[in-house]
């Protein structure tokens, strides 16, 4: 696809882009006039409040035009395969400019050369010498960088929104996550990969957070029951799991349910939890699309995403091999995270399956490190955090579960082991002593978690 075509199909695709794009570009930049009209289209239908711009509203929409069946055509071309990744359309935007740049100066050169040739020297001189700046105009601004050299202006982050985990050893080492990171929480099947992460979206939500909850492993009954669960255990009333999933009576969960249940739902000072089932095939791309529509409305407008988890939505593009398709998937996250809600960006956080070789390592080491995300290599670099959860038999025989950091920010982690006590008639974290694996320390309830 030629770069004028990624580019317009970026734009219409991600309003990131178009932010981007609406920034650096002009329409002098567009060689072939019927894309500096979609592109002008795009923008108008932007600024109306559309946040994805489809085939078929751009279709809609020139109906009326001169020539509209060549608009179609062009427009058919643009939305053709799958949506450009973030690097071509870098590399796309880059290109755009240079190609501006040199048919500008072949068309002024080309100018200059006739009316030399017709004798006006006066003429031809004046036109060249407003070729360079017209020329230094068509460049992709400068304004996006920035010296290092302004070190007077450098201060602790107190500015910076922190989202905190609701695990104490991870919030204390990280700091909290923030808008615009990437953070994975990795696990084998069965070592409450879920749990975690319906314990940080309830944390979160206990902080007044807004959380979009995009689940691939649970149905949203199933996530509310867990979230309820959790929701009793910190108002000190617990709930049996067993008796929201069966009706099992034990003499407690009833009427504790119906004061967590209020209190979950009445409290103003929560925030909310949006459970989405993306649909069968989805991307991580159609999970962007999900941040943009609810970012169009101040109520559903979510500063934090939860996938459990990401390797279950399908591939941008079918690959040789499946750790390549699952790089280009947790690259595009990253980027979502640092770029999504118009530049604002989101705290992401994705479940992520270790392999059975990782695992293997965790169970003869006691716990995980990056070893156990290698077989998709770009994991442990492209993630700013990545925490764990193991369970193992002998955990298991001891109700404990073990959680820790493999890295933060941009460094492994080493020492950040700790345990959790494991209810098993509820399979969620329990009310009791965590007891830190590096000091041998007891924290006195999961409220300090």
């Amino acid at each position: 696809m030629e770069v004028a075509r990624v580019v317009l199909r970026k734009v219409a695709d991600s309003s990131t882009a178009r932010d981007k794009a609406k920034t650096v570009l002009k329409s002098n930049h567009f060689i072939d006039p019927k894309h500096v009209k979609i592109f002008s289209e795009i923008i108008t239908l932007s600024d109306r409040g559309s946040k994805i711009i489809t085939e078929e509203i751009l279709l809609d929409h020139i109906v009326s035009w001169p020539k509209s069946d060549e608009y179609a055509s062009e427009i058919g071309a643009i939305f053709i395969g799958m949506p450009p990744l973030d690097s071509e359309f870098e590399y796309a935007l880059q290109a755009l400019v240079n190609e501006s740049q040199t048919a500008f100066v072949t068309k002024g050169l080309v100018c200059v050369a006739d009316r030399i040739t017709k004798g006006d020297t006066i003429g031809a001189i004046d036109l060249l010498s407003k070729i360079p700046d017209f020329y230094s105009k068509l460049a992709i601004s400068s304004d996006r960088r920035q010296s290092a050299r302004t070190m007077q202006k450098m201060a602790p982050d107190t500015d910076s929104e922190r989202f905190k985990t609701g695990f104490q050893v991870i919030d204390e080492i990280t700091g909290g996550g923030r808008l615009g990171e990437f953070w994975l929480w990795a696990a084998y099947v069965g070592e409450m990969k879920s749990n975690s992460l319906c314990a940080i979206a309830h944390s979160l939500f206990l902080a007044g957070k807004r959380v979009l909850y995009a689940t691939l492993e649970m149905d949203s009954t199933e996530i509310k029951r867990r979230l309820l669960c959790q929701h009793a255990f910190y108002l000190k009333i617990p709930i049996s799991y067993r008796y929201l999933e069966n009706g099992v009576h034990d003499g407690y969960s009833e009427d504790n349910c119906e004061k967590a249940q209020k209190d979950f739902d009445e409290n103003p000072e929560y925030g909310d939890i949006q459970i989405w089932h993306p649909s069968l095939g989805a991307t991580i791309m159609d999970v962007a699309k999900e941040i943009e529509v609810c970012s169009a409305d101040e109520e559903t407008d979510c500063e934090v995403v939860i996938i459990d988890y990401v390797q279950k939505l399908s591939p941008l593009s079918k690959r040789k091999e499946f750790r390549h398709e699952v790089n280009e998937m947790l690259d595009r996250a990253k980027r979502i995270a640092m770029e999504a809600r118009g530049r604002k960006g989101v705290f992401l956080v994705s479940g992520y399956q270790v392999s059975s070789e990782g695992r293997k390592q965790a169970e003869k080491d006691g716990y995980y490190n990056l070893y156990a995300l290698s077989e998709t290599l770009g994991a442990g670099q492209i993630a700013n955090v990545v925490c764990w959860s193991l369970y193992t038999p002998a955990f298991r025989s001891r109700k404990e579960i073990k959680v820790g950091i493999a890295k933060s920010r941009n460094s492994s982690t080493d020492g950040s082991f700790h345990f959790l006590p494991v209810d098993p008639a509820v399979g969620l974290f329990a009310k009791a002593p965590i007891v830190s694996d590096s000091e041998d320390t007891t924290v006195d309830s999961l409220d300090e978690i």
